[in-house]
């Protein structure tokens, strides 16, 4: 079945590792997942700015953050796609990163709408 077909989609996110994290504190969880959702909006910004800047060392930077961000969500998909994004930027070059960054870009939406729901996680 595909996805529209209403096949559930994988999270974006690996619930049973953001837990461990957390050693299991819920309520942690929440309150990371709140700081994360308030503060993603600033480093996407960053990211966008460095872009548009055409500031290889800016972007290296804000897609270095997001990662670090996103690291206890184990938000792996997110991570590959800002490393890759990270290790040509680092190389001084932003040619050929433009597919990974709109890929990006729609992984990070995709990781705050999880997230933004209620209860994410809430079957492991």
């Amino acid at each position: 079945m595909s996805p529209s077909e209403g096949a559930p989609l994988a999270p974006p996110i690996d619930c049973a590792k953001a837990l461990s994290w957390v050693e299991g504190d819920r309520e942690l969880f929440e309150e990371l997942i709140g700081l994360l959702l308030e503060d993603l909006p600033a480093r996407r910004a960053a990211l966008d700015a460095a872009v548009a800047a055409g500031d290889a060392t800016a972007v290296q930077h804000a897609v270095h953050s997001l990662r670090g961000g996103l690291a206890p969500f184990g938000a792996a998909r997110a991570a590959a796609l800002a490393l890759e994004i990270e290790q040509t930027a680092r190389d001084g070059r932003l040619e050929g990163t433009e597919g990974a960054l709109a890929e990006l870009a729609r992984e990070l939406e995709s990781v705050a709408a999880f997230l933004a729901r209620p209860g994410p996680c809430a079957d492991d």
